[in-house]
Formats: structure tokens, C-alpha cells, sequence
């Protein structure tokens, strides 16, 4: 089944639609690429509850990059004092 190249964007994030017009799940690999960390940062966060939402498809986990994008902006900070958001 043809899908589209893994070439990373500016933003991070890998696209994302295949031939049908349909957002491709990522892999845990492509996450931890994405977000900078190592890939048994993922897990872990998994278990704890923390990190991006995920998807369990069969043994499979995957991630929706709307869920990853959303984690990350989430995450933007303008100030080390509390948790001053940008939005």
C-alpha cells in the first residue's frame, strides 16, 4: 500500500495522510523523534499516565498527530514561574 515519505517538517511532524485522504497513525519511534527524548520515555509516560494520547491497535501502540500536536501545545511556557501558558 503506497504511503506518503517520512520527511520531517519544520514543525517536527512527520506528514501524515495516506492515499486514502486519511491521517496515518505514527509509531512510538517517530514520537520519541518528534519530541526529542529517548524511545523508553514512552512507556513509561504510557504507565504513568503522561505524554500524548495514544491508541492500542492489536499489540500495537500508535499516535494520532493531533494528539501529539495538541501534547505540545499543551506544553508551551512563557514564563519558569508557575504555569504561565502562552494561550
Amino acid at each position: 500500500m503506497p504511503r506518503t515519505k517520512n520527511i520531517v517538517r519544520t514543525d517536527g511532524i512527520v506528514p501524515t495522510k495516506n492515499i486514502k485522504g486519511i491521517d496515518r497513525l505514527l509509531t512510538a519511534e517517530e514520537v520519541a523523534e518528534i519530541l526529542g527524548v529517548h524511545p523508553n520515555s514512552l512507556p513509561q509516560w504510557r504507565y504513568r499516565g503522561l505524554g500524548p494520547a495514544w491508541v492500542k491497535v492489536g499489540v500495537k501502540v500508535r499516535y494520532r498527530p493531533e494528539d501529539v500536536r495538541a501534547w505540545i501545545e499543551e506544553r508551551i511556557r512563557t514564563s519558569t514561574h508557575g504555569c504561565r501558558h502562552v494561550h
